[in-house]
């Protein structure tokens, strides 16, 4: 068939990733599309291997498991900004994390409580 020879089999893949619901992601593509913005802004952008590689090393740096999956992502989209010797601010840092899908911006449960309480009370 034409373009077969383009489809990857599931063991063509060295890592697979998983949201919390089962469902397989394309982690690496959703990366790449969310850091996009910075990229274009860059005379001669990395490559993607390059671009996935400062992420990831990024996140190992700047990151633990004590951080909300929001804040991480916001943290490490600042970095590589700077990184790549270009300024970004929270906000941006925030439309990346929120481009991946990795968690809500109310990750804590006093957060989350504030919105359903405003919209309880709001409906009233």
């Amino acid at each position: 068939m034409p373009g077969e020879q383009d489809v990857m089999q599931l063991n063509d893949y060295t890592t697979l990733c998983m949201d919390a619901h089962g469902v397989l992601i394309d982690r690496d593509r959703d990366i790449i599309r969310g850091l996009s913005p910075l990229l274009a802004m860059l005379p001669t952008p990395p490559s993607q291997e390059q671009v996935l590689a400062d992420y990831v090393q990024a996140l190992h740096e700047l990151t633990d498991e004590q951080m909300g999956a929001v804040s991480a992502h916001c943290t490490v989209y600042r970095a590589l900004a700077n990184r790549w010797g270009l300024a970004a601010d929270w906000q941006e840092g925030i439309e990346f994390a929120s481009s991946l899908g990795f968690g809500s911006l109310y990750e804590d449960a006093l957060g989350l409580f504030t919105i359903c309480a405003s919209s309880i009370s709001s409906e009233s």
